[in-house]
């Protein structure tokens, strides 16, 4: 709601060529709609799946255009200007093959919200270059926003008894939860108590998106449900109504996450477990819009145990909410200090409760080492190796292995992991364990995994005859010659190679050790050593290398670290 898509358009009068690209139909019809207020006497075609035009100005479906045959349609440099909308988008596949293909004057990407959830590098795509960036509280200050009153409303699920599923929670628990008519009473008590006039409501699934709005239906309020099974006719219809007062309530599920302006919405109402900061600015941003005589935006937030439910308090400007609490009235408890004016956080007594337990989790040795990754990770612009994390992050690697078992599972908790990433965890999850915890009063198994490694990400995890690595295996232990401390201990790695002698010293320890003591993973017969991980294709292969690399490195580290302060 700051004004991203006029700025773009002041910004395109320098340009003869413009092409506008997004991945919703609604967002492409908005942005021409802006553009040619400010740029009439420009032509405006769209680029979609129905439309295939080209005019001075062309505004373009993602999706459509990512296709070889319809980006071919135009020359790589016939756009002078290309802006992307909902610029955070740009780090996925399918904009890749587009931003490859064209070569404009100036690119320029608009986001509220340029931390990805995957953790992909946003900014990298603009060589780092952020031109301008507003924070919420700033824009409430000048008024480009208006005032929220947001009420954290305690959340009766118990979200410890629903499985995580990696990035999420388990879809059919959770709506199993969410769909009790008990559940649906305390929401409708809620909303009925905080609201003003025109809500729009977020939910987990259209399933319950559905169930609520047949449920407010039945007690007599005018509510209707939309999700992607709706059409775009019936969504413009459905939002008209909305404006218009007809209806009271929108239950959605992500369809209004980003780009779509409903500035009429005065209410917000989450009824999903929102444990990310950048969906819930999303979602709260779709009712901050200014609009005719609307003072303030209502939040009637759900709060429960569910991870990271004290994120938001950040997003809304209370870095410490445990500082700044007052008391206030209808049992909740009230923040003030240090929010724009007309801005209130009130919560109830048992949402207070849940963030203090939550706090309580995070000084425990398992948050402080999650915070201390996402913090190294801030700093270095970039997801941190194993070794960088024990190097710089101030907390012992070896809490790794005694909480998270790996480092790629503390990545997992940490929900650091990307869909593929979580899935390729979840199927080598045992191999990273094993080469995390299997013992090591020598360096033999971690140099064996690391010579095989060298061998390159197609062919690291090939079966082998300890004969081919011997070289690499011989040459780490005799040219790292400041590690002499366990090198005297083998002298055939300070002389002259002798194939046969090292050799034996892989086939006895570390090949025979690992396949007698991790059959699961290792084995050895017929003159081949075999590793077995999880990975089928070769994109999970390649992921599994360069996470087994970063183990090894940091063990190798740590093995000779400890050597050298003996």
């Amino acid at each position: 709601g700051l004004g991203k898509t006029y700025l773009a358009a002041f910004f395109a009068r320098q340009f003869r060529r413009v092409l506008f690209i997004a991945h919703r139909d609604e967002i492409l019809r908005q942005a021409a709609y802006t553009f040619h207020r400010v740029l009439p006497d420009r032509s405006i075609a769209f680029y979609t799946g129905s439309q295939k035009g080209v005019a001075d100005m062309v505004f373009a479906s993602v999706f459509t255009l990512a296709g070889k045959r319809h980006r071919e349609r135009f020359l790589p440099d016939t756009f002078d200007l290309v802006v992307v909308d909902e610029f955070h988008h740009a780090a996925a596949q399918s904009y890749e093959a587009l931003l490859n293909y064209f070569a404009p004057r100036f690119l320029l990407g608009l986001t509220a919200t340029p931390e990805r959830m995957d953790n992909k590098d946003v900014y990298a795509l603009c060589d780092g270059n952020l031109v301008y960036q507003e924070k919420l509280p700033d824009a409430i200050r000048k008024k480009w926003l208006v005032p929220f009153h947001y009420y954290g409303v305690h959340d009766p699920i118990d979200y410890r008894t629903i499985p995580w599923r990696g990035t999420r929670y388990d879809e059919e628990a959770l709506e199993r939860a969410q769909t009790q008519e008990s559940y649906a009473a305390w929401i409708l008590s809620a909303w009925k108590h905080h609201r003003q006039s025109r809500t729009l409501a977020f939910c987990a699934g259209v399933a319950q998106a559905e169930y609520l709005a047949a449920y407010f239906s039945r007690h007599g309020e005018a509510a209707q449900a939309l999700t992607g099974k709706n059409t775009l006719d019936e969504r413009r219809r459905v939002l008209a109504e909305l404006e218009r007062g007809d209806l009271s309530i929108i239950f959605s599920v992500d369809l209004f996450n980003e780009g779509l302006d409903i500035p009429a919405t005065d209410t917000i109402l989450l009824v999903r477990p929102t444990d990310s900061s950048v969906v819930f600015l999303q979602q709260i941003g779709r009712g901050l819009r200014t609009f005719g005589d609307k003072t303030h935006c209502t939040i009637i937030d759900f709060v429960g145990n569910y991870r990271n439910a004290d994120e938001r308090f950040a997003v809304l400007g209370v870095a410490e909410p445990f500082a700044a609490l007052q008391t206030g009235a209808d049992g909740m408890v009230v923040i003030t200090r240090g929010l724009p004016p007309d801005c209130f956080i009130a919560v109830d007594l048992q949402v207070m409760d849940v963030l203090r337990e939550l706090e309580k989790r995070r000084s425990s040795p398992e948050r402080l080492a999650i915070k201390a990754l996402r913090a190294l990770k801030a700093d270095l612009g970039r997801r941190p190796t194993y070794l960088e994390f024990h190097l710089k992050s101030g907390v012992d690697g070896k809490l790794v292995k005694q909480f998270f078992k790996s480092y790629p599972g503390l990545l997992a908790a940490s929900a650091e992991l990307n869909p593929f990433e979580t899935l390729v965890y979840e199927k080598a999850r045992n191999w990273f364990e094993v080469v995390e915890k299997t013992s090591m009063s020598q360096s033999y198994k971690m140099v064996l995994l690391k010579t095989m490694l060298d061998r390159g990400p197609e062919r690291w995890d090939e079966p082998v005859a300890p004969r081919e690595l011997a070289p690499g295996f011989y040459a780490y232990l005799h040219d790292n010659g400041f590690w002499m401390r366990e090198t005297q201990r083998q002298p055939i790695f300070r002389d002259r190679y002798e194939e046969k002698a090292v050799v034996g010293v892989l086939v006895k320890n570390p090949v025979k050790f690992l396949s007698e003591a991790h059959p699961e993973c290792f084995s050895y017969a017929d003159g081949l050593f075999r590793i077995r991980h999880g990975g089928n294709t070769v994109e999970e292969r390649q992921l599994i290398a360069r996470w087994t690399r970063e183990i090894v490195e940091y063990r190798l580290h740590r093995h000779f670290d400890r050597e050298r302060d003996d």
